[in-house]
């Protein structure tokens, strides 16, 4: 078993009874929770419990205020209510040996590269500046 797995194991407990996860055939990040479900052994355990969102921005609404926990994106906890941001009590960073790497991208429409503030919203992204901030919100 991995070490830091013990951590979630919560999700086993009975009080919780319903896990969101974003629909695995639409968004990435629910292919990688499914991900770590099975390479952590608990998928078949826990997907009785599994609730499927549209998309991850549906996921971390339900986890907000239909259901008892999520597989999130790390960025996606700056978007839940401040009470809900404490590391350790109310959100843990799964290990990153469990799942692929998701690939994130920038594109610009044809349109969007003739625009004067497309092309500096793009040099801001790539700019050191930028990147820090992408780092802070739990992007590589």
């Amino acid at each position: 078993m991995f070490a830091g797995i013990c951590k979630w194991l919560i999700l086993k407990d009975k009080k919780i009874k319903n896990i969101t996860i974003a629909n695995a055939k639409t968004a990435p990040y629910g292919k990688a929770a499914i991900e770590v479900l099975k390479n952590a052994n608990l998928f078949n355990e826990l997907s009785g419990k599994i609730r499927y969102s549209t998309d991850i921005s549906t996921a971390t609404t339900n986890v907000v205020w239909y259901d008892d926990a999520a597989f999130l994106s790390k960025s996606g906890i700056n978007s839940l209510p401040s009470g809900y941001k404490a590391e350790g009590l109310n959100w843990i960073e799964i290990d990153q040996s469990l799942y692929t790497p998701l690939q994130q991208g920038l594109t610009v429409s044809q349109s969007g590269s003739e625009n004067e503030y497309a092309k500096k919203f793009v040099d801001f992204i790539l700019s050191k500046e930028g990147q820090n901030i992408y780092r802070a919100y739990g992007y590589k």
